[in-house]
């Protein structure tokens, strides 16, 4: 096992006092960890990997990260962050299902070098876009192709050839199944957005504590409510019919986070002007109030939810609760 020569400063994107990551410097140094397990095939090595990483002052994105190496900061950072749901201030990724870490080694298969990665248990990238991100780390993997294994089970870019059959050979429930688990995913992890980051935010607000990483927090929270916004109405409408009451009950927070980004932004400007701060006062009282009935709607999450949303992902499609007893079951 070799070192990983990522600087942990450096990847972190909030770090305003080093110098950030370049997409170039990185596929560099992946490719000669990819070298280094060509040399020793079969020996494992951690990965680390945040989806759509690399992003340019317009937020366009220009690829995802991807080292490979020990390195136990960054190995305790995407245990304890990019994995978890609810911590998107310290968080590099837009959610955890952007982010994987594991183990990662060569095999020759067929007489090709294959490069294989094996996500830990616990990170949440859903199988069916993994074709899709080995395609975009081609230019790190030193012209090798490779697979993700996922519960002994292969997943590469040649799934794309036999989609056909594949689809075919599936129940038909299949589809709305996966659909219904991405939903109960983006749910649990907006409620656990109100729950812990939102009342953080508003604490700050009423201290008069505010800085640019509640902003960016704020941000972050409206987005991922804004995605789960996005795949509520792209789903099946059997997967509607299961999560329209958990939908209704997590989604009507989303104008109290914006009234949370917006006393952020006037704490802020108010701050550089010099200008009192009474709006801002009145605002955090307010947000206080909101965020009360907040946490009381969402306090059942504690434990029970945990383990109600683990027991979702496991359950086949006909034994998933669905209409008031899911709803009594996570809220």
């Amino acid at each position: 096992m070799f070192k990983c020569k990522v600087d942990f400063n450096a990847f972190d994107k909030k770090n305003d006092k080093v110098t950030n990551l370049d997409a170039k410097s990185v596929k560099t140094l992946t490719k000669g960890g990819i070298k280094k397990l060509t040399k020793n095939e079969g020996a494992t090595t951690p990965f680390h990997l945040i989806v759509d990483y690399f992003e340019d002052e317009n937020g366009k994105v220009l690829g995802s990260f991807l080292s490979l190496g020990l390195n136990k900061k960054l190995t305790k950072h995407f245990e304890q962050v990019e994995l978890k749901s609810g911590k998107l201030d310290k968080s590099m990724s837009k959610s955890p299902k952007h982010a994987a870490t594991g183990e990662a080694f060569i095999k020759t298969v067929d007489g090709q070098k294959i490069v294989h990665i094996v996500p830990a248990d616990g990170c949440k990238i859903p199988k069916g876009q993994w074709p899709k991100i080995l395609k975009s780390l081609k230019g790190s993997l030193a012209g090798l192709k490779a697979v993700v294994v996922l519960g002994g089970v292969s997943v590469g870019e040649q799934e794309n050839t036999n989609s056909t059959e594949a689809t075919a050979n599936k129940p038909a429930e299949t589809a709305a199944d996966a659909t219904s688990i991405n939903l109960k995913d983006l749910i649990v992890n907006a409620a656990n957005l109100v729950k812990s980051e939102a009342k953080k935010l508003a604490a700050n607000v009423k201290q008069k504590s505010v800085t640019a990483t509640d902003q960016t927090s704020a941000d972050n929270i409206l987005n991922q409510f804004k995605e789960l916004e996005q795949a509520f109405v792209s789903a099946s409408d059997e997967a509607k019919a299961k999560l329209q009451g958990n939908y209704d009950k997590i989604i009507q927070y989303v104008p109290q986070i914006q009234k949370i980004q917006a006393a952020i932004q006037k704490a802020l400007s108010e701050a550089v002007e010099g200008q009192p701060s009474a709006e801002a006062d009145n605002l955090a009282k307010e947000l206080e109030a909101l965020l009360k009935k907040a946490q009381q709607d969402v306090k059942a999450f504690d434990g029970k939810f945990a383990g109600a949303k683990d027991a979702m992902e496991q359950a086949p499609a006909s034994t998933a609760p669905s209409g008031a007893s899911l709803v009594n079951e996570l809220f």
